[in-house]
């Protein structure tokens, strides 16, 4: 046992400080944060429902999707025909002239007859003629044009010269040859007597899909008279069928403003 002096000196005092000093601690080391991990599900990522895509930009505006390869049809509500999903992704014109479609597609039984310069294609319930004017070769995007009457006066072809080896178009398509200005003189004489068709037919926001099941060909029609194609159908299509599996999201296309539909 040591005993303290109760007047200790100089040495006495530091000592005693010394003893009842408490140890250091060793000093702390400085922790960076490190970034927090996102755990989820990225936006974009999540599944939509059938159909249906939630688009942040306006669908008609200039969002450019020309990098893109192929384009949704999911962004549409309405399922887009078999017959023309090949087409409308990958044709960007046809999208952006189109824009998603307004109601299911269909099939019907027509007819058809081939001009020098063109088809004319006969719908029954709509007693109604489409008269395409040639527009180019199957798989190229090459514009023409087409005149739509429903319901043509009847005409006569009396006095009007045949051109053999050349035909007069026959029924209502003779009504449509000789009602519409300039058709006779652009399209010029029938090619072949009038045969049934098979065809499909969707229509969009802009236009119409027509499809020939008969000769095999896709036109689309814009309203304001353009005819793009002909294209070439996926092999196996059939009018009026709706697609099976949903196409993979690929980008979101664009169309021009909205205009009246007809068909």
């Amino acid at each position: 046992t040591v005993e303290i002096s109760a007047t200790p000196n100089a040495d006495e005092q530091a000592a005693t400080r010394a003893a009842s000093s408490p140890t250091p601690l060793p000093p702390t080391a400085t922790i960076i944060p490190s970034e927090t991990p996102y755990i989820g599900i990225f936006i974009g990522e999540a599944e939509q429902p059938e159909g249906f895509a939630v688009i942040d930009a306006p669908f008609f505006g200039d969002t450019s999707i020309a990098a893109e390869p192929t384009a949704d049809a999911n962004v549409c509500n309405i399922p887009i025909d078999t017959a023309f999903v090949p087409i409308w992704q990958e044709t960007a014109v046809v999208r952006r002239r189109l824009g998603c479609p307004i109601q299911q597609g269909f099939g019907f039984f027509g007819s058809l007859q081939v001009f020098e310069s063109g088809v004319m294609y006969f719908y029954p319930d709509f007693n109604a003629v489409w008269a395409i004017l040639r527009s180019g070769q199957p798989q190229r995007s090459a514009e023409g044009r087409f005149e739509y009457l429903e319901n043509p006066p009847e005409g006569s072809l009396t006095g009007v010269p045949t051109n053999p080896p050349l035909l007069l178009p026959s029924g209502i398509f003779a009504d449509m040859w000789l009602a519409v200005p300039d058709l006779r003189s652009e399209i010029g004489y029938a090619l072949s007597e009038v045969e049934d068709a098979s065809m499909g037919l969707q229509r969009f926001d802009n236009g119409t899909f027509l499809y020939d099941a008969t000769s095999e060909q896709v036109y689309a029609l814009v309203i304001d008279g353009t005819v793009l194609g002909p294209y070439l159908p996926p092999q196996n299509a059939e009018p009026g069928a709706a697609p099976e599996t949903t196409p993979e999201l690929r980008s979101t296309p664009s169309a021009e403003a909205t205009e009246e539909t007809q068909p």
